[in-house]
């Protein structure tokens, strides 16, 4: 079946049409990505293309579907867990597979390699947040001083930096902890029948 385009008066099969609509969507999905994100993504889909042909716009329009959904979200499902992907992680790792173009086997089938380079980079900043926080615990373990905070003179503390400041003790104060002393001491007292 043939269409004629409203605008020029082509005529063309109906598929020719549909492509022109999968090419509109995926340009619209391309735009709304991050702004650093828009060139190196263009970048990317090309090493997804046939040797021999042009990349076929529904086949873009699903990659760059899988790509807006998992960059808008953040992280990304893989090897049975979710890993962070800011939009930091996407731009280098994105870089870092054009970048390969000529090692790669190409044309690309999925996105698992570029997933695997997001994967790696999650992993190695989880590794420096983990060793930082193993290395907290083992100074406190050592005895090693963490750092204090400021203490004023009115409000002394006891403890480390998160215990909570204590109110100045005024003189009817110490009468009412002197009294309540007394009174236990004469009532600890043992009387002549207890004896």
């Amino acid at each position: 079946m043939k269409q004629c385009c409203p605008e020029c008066g082509h005529v063309a099969p109906l598929t020719a049409f549909a492509a022109e609509a999968d090419a509109r969507e995926a340009l619209a999905i391309a735009m709304r990505l991050p702004g650093q994100l828009g060139d190196s993504v263009l970048r990317y889909l090309a090493l997804f293309r046939p040797a021999k042909r042009a990349l076929a716009w529904s086949r873009a329009l699903k990659l760059l579907g899988q790509l807006a959904t998992d960059i808008d979200r953040g992280y990304i499902s893989r090897h049975g867990r979710d890993w962070a992907a800011p939009v930091d992680a996407w731009r280098d790792a994105l870089h870092t597979v054009v970048s390969q173009r000529e090692a790669l086997t190409l044309p690309l089938k999925d996105h698992s390699y570029l997933y695997e380079i997001i994967c790696r980079g999650a992993n190695r900043v989880e590794a420096k947040a983990e060793q930082a926080v193993e290395d907290k615990r083992r100074a406190r373990k050592r005895g090693a001083p963490e750092p204090a905070a400021p203490a004023s003179p009115e409000a002394p503390t006891t403890g480390g930096p998160n215990a909570r400041r204590r109110p100045p003790v005024t003189d009817a104060m110490r009468d009412q902890i002197d009294a309540a002393i007394a009174a236990t001491k004469s009532s600890a007292q043992p009387t002549d029948n207890e004896v």
